[in-house]
């Protein structure tokens, strides 16, 4: 294949007030395979510095801190920033590769933000009369990246392409969003831990009051990107993963040291 064998073509976005602008806006840059080379296939894999430079850089910063004081107050945490860009702007076989790449339409440049990628996590403990100790975990991390990947029909796309789809095609998936610039809600949780140290002359016991997730916060883990009825609604990726962060939970423990 060559770029030559491509044919260019755009979809008018559909009218959705949850799109940017409300919809309705031109999706270019797409490209279907002329039906003389549909379907066939010769595989040849050749180096990407044979065509352009393909690129992955990653800029992360962290900073970390732990502290205790004279009362046996302690106190740590830190913050992990950092942005990644994915870079494959160059042409192999489809012209669609120098604007969006691949099936779904991603943009050839990629830029995941700092706000992608930054997280926050403090804890601390405070020492307590009789033998008690309070201590607390917070964390905040990025929520998940928003896509619209759009299913557009042949009857959509051939009106621009001037013909059907090649090799009778029903649908496309095409990317209405731009890749990595709207994020759900961040996620935060706070943990907490109530302890009390019994000694005996042979043992020392330690009893635990845990309560996970203490504000029951509902943050979003994962969202349905298929564009539709039921896009971002919450969606786990499947298996025992939840959509959404799990209820607040409290749990009773106790560890002995003889």
């Amino acid at each position: 294949m060559t770029p030559d064998d491509y044919a260019p073509y755009c979809l008018t976005a559909p009218v959705d007030a949850r799109l940017p602008g409300g919809g309705g806006y031109p999706v270019c840059g797409l490209y279907d395979i002329k039906p003389a080379k549909f379907g066939l296939v010769d595989n040849l894999v050749r180096p990407a510095a044979d065509f352009g430079k393909q690129q992955r850089v990653s800029d992360f910063f962290q900073l970390n801190f732990s502290t205790r004081f004279g009362n046996g107050v302690r106190l740590g945490g830190g913050v992990d920033t950092g942005r990644t860009m994915i870079d494959t702007c160059f042409t192999v076989d489809s012209p669609q590769q120098v604007n969006l790449n691949d099936a779904l339409s991603y943009h050839c440049r990629q830029v995941i933000p700092f706000a992608g990628n930054t997280q926050v996590k403090l804890h601390g403990s405070v020492p307590l009369p009789l033998d008690f100790v309070i201590s607390a975990v917070y964390q905040s991390t990025s929520g998940p990246a928003i896509t619209a990947v759009y299913s557009a029909t042949n009857a959509e796309v051939a009106p621009s392409l001037g013909r059907s789809l090649s090799g009778g095609t029903r649908t496309v998936n095409v990317s209405l969003i731009e890749p990595f610039k709207q994020f759900e809600g961040r996620r935060n949780q706070v943990d907490l831990r109530l302890s009390k140290v019994f000694r005996t002359k042979s043992y020392r016991i330690r009893g635990n009051l845990d309560l996970y997730n203490a504000l029951n916060a509902a943050s979003i883990l994962g969202i349905n990107n298929n564009f539709g009825a039921q896009w971002r609604r919450p969606q786990s990726g499947g298996g025992t993963n939840s959509a959404v962060l799990d209820a607040r939970l409290i749990q009773i423990s106790a560890d002995i040291t003889f």
